[in-house]
């Protein structure tokens, strides 16, 4: 069976809810925690694929990963995943939607990867000057990476700018070899 349209269907029907609701920012936070923490921690997912533990300790395994305490558009949508024994598809209904709350709200994510250290003025001077570029809000996963020498990569969807030592040395490498 092809995931995508069911992880798609849910995840518009949550977005949906949770709009009618004036949560979705609240519930974005949710899930976003809970399919970062289900992608990284593998025992979580097969927990929820465990056959011998009850739908109500799962929910609280979910819960505990999420940060504690639901808010209730996520309590009810997580019970209807349950219900609906679509708990193996968990991960690709967030993710999903993610995708769909971020095209809707026009937040770009983008990759800052720096040879040293930002500190908090530079990088949001630089969040900044994206966010004016794309006219949209952008979420920036940094990266230090020493082997750049110096300057930065940005990365914004398939766009990317590289500003950094390790680039310009390459680039000036390929010159010379022609």
């Amino acid at each position: 069976m092809y995931i995508g349209p069911i992880a798609r269907r849910y995840a518009k029907a949550l977005l949906a809810y949770a709009t009618e609701c004036k949560a979705e920012a609240k519930v974005y936070e949710q899930v976003f925690t809970l399919c970062s923490t289900l992608a990284r921690v593998d025992d979580l997912q097969r927990a929820l694929l465990n056959p011998v533990l009850e739908r109500t300790a799962k929910v609280s395994l979910l819960r505990t990963a999420s940060g504690g305490e639901f808010h209730p558009v996520c309590e009810r949508f997580i019970e209807l995943v349950f219900q609906q024994h679509r708990e193996r598809y968990l991960l690709f209904i967030l993710a999903s939607f993610i995708a769909l709350y971020r095209r809707e709200k026009g937040i770009y994510v983008g990759q800052l990867i720096t040879a040293v250290p930002l500190d908090k003025a530079t990088e949001e001077h630089l969040r900044t000057m994206v966010t004016q570029a794309v006219k949209g809000t952008v979420e920036f996963n940094v990266q230090v990476d020493q082997e750049l020498l110096g300057g930065f990569i940005l990365q914004l969807d398939n766009q990317r700018m590289d500003a950094s030592v390790k680039g310009q040395l390459r680039q000036l490498k390929a010159e010379l070899m022609k």
